[in-house]
C-alpha cells in the first residue's frame, strides 16, 4: 500500500486526507483521486458546488524540506506531504493556515 497525505482549501478550511494507492501513483493517477476525493467533501458541504479541479501540486521535498511543485511520479513518495491548488478565482481562494494532521476521507471510511 503507498500513501500519500494531501492537504487542500474547501471553502476556506484547510483539509488534509490520507490517501491509499495499490502502489505509487503516477501524477495522472493522483490528480485523479484528488478531484474525485475532494469534489465529494465539496458536495457534502455545498451540494450543486462545482467540481473539484488541481491546478499545480506541490510536495515537501525531502532534502531541503521546501515545498517543491510535482513534475514526476517519482516525487510522490510513500507518506509524502502534497499540497493541491485549484485554480485562481474570485471564488476559491487559498487561506493561510496550518496544515492539520492527516485523516481518511469522511465518505471512504
Amino acid at each position: 500500500m503507498h500513501i500519500v497525505y494531501v492537504a487542500t482549501d474547501v471553502f476556506g478550511s484547510k483539509l488534509n486526507y490520507e490517501l491509499e494507492f495499490p502502489m505509487q501513483p503516477t501524477v495522472a493517477e493522483m490528480i485523479r483521486q484528488i478531484e474525485t476525493v475532494f469534489t465529494q467533501e465539496q458536495m457534502m458541504r455545498n451540494p450543486g458546488t462545482t467540481p473539484y479541479k488541481v491546478a499545480k501540486l506541490n510536495v515537501v521535498d525531502e532534502v531541503t524540506e521546501d515545498w517543491v511543485e510535482v513534475l514526476t511520479q517519482s516525487q510522490l513518495r510513500n507518506y509524502c506531504q502534497v499540497y493541491s491548488f485549484q485554480p485562481h478565482s474570485t471564488q476559491l481562494t487559498e487561506s493561510q493556515g496550518h496544515i492539520p494532521a492527516a485523516v481518511k476521507p469522511r465518505h471512504l471510511q
